[in-house]
């Protein structure tokens, strides 16, 4: 049965890689604020029942993006942070408003990522921990859907840590940005890539 219930996670989740990489997402203005209120709501009890937190602190800003896809990026973020973390752990998602766009932060305290395995954790089935990985119901995917979600939003992402903390930082167009290239391509421009 906890073998049926992975394969049929993995499977939703190759669906959604497969659909990221077919089609185009339509955008909106996305509150940074709601979107932080409700990915905090969703994670509440599963948190809980470990003994962990989310400590959110969000400035509150708008972002040009595909709401459900901004949220299914910040779950599978705050997914993985939850798995690596020990009972009672605080996870952290934070955003703020930088010169290059719009930056979340999700950190977590939990077993750290070497550095040699950096470059390879987006990547479609790879997992640093297989064993705890497996056990949790993980199929390496949540991070290489992530990492599609941001593509798609033109914006990026890359991951830090010490050995203690790790941190998936993201990078968003804001709207106004995006907004403005739009109004000057009616003018005649082409639009963006």
């Amino acid at each position: 049965y906890t073998e049926g219930k992975r394969l049929e996670r993995m499977s939703f989740a190759l669906l959604d890689l497969f659909a990221l990489e077919r089609s185009e997402p339509s955008f909106s203005r996305v509150q940074t604020g709601a979107l932080a209120a409700s990915v905090q709501k969703s994670c509440e009890y599963r948190l809980a029942r470990q003994k962990q937190s989310l400590q959110c602190d969000v400035e509150e800003a708008a972002v040009w993006g595909e709401p459900e896809l901004l949220r299914t990026l910040l779950l599978n973020l705050l997914d993985n942070a939850h798995k690596a973390s020990p009972p009672g752990a605080v996870l952290q998602l934070r955003g703020r408003v930088v010169p290059s766009g719009y930056l979340f932060c999700v950190i977590d305290p939990g077993r750290g990522i070497p550095p040699e395995e950096l470059s390879r954790i987006t990547d479609p089935f790879y997992m640093v921990d297989k064993s705890r990985a497996r056990a949790a119901g993980g199929a390496g995917l949540g991070l290489a859907i992530a990492k599609e979600i941001v593509e798609s939003h033109g914006g990026n992402i890359r991951c830090e840590s010490n050995g203690r903390l790790t941190s998936f930082v993201i990078s968003l167009p804001l709207y106004k940005e995006v907004r403005h290239v739009f109004k000057r391509n009616r003018a005649g421009l082409s639009e963006p890539k």
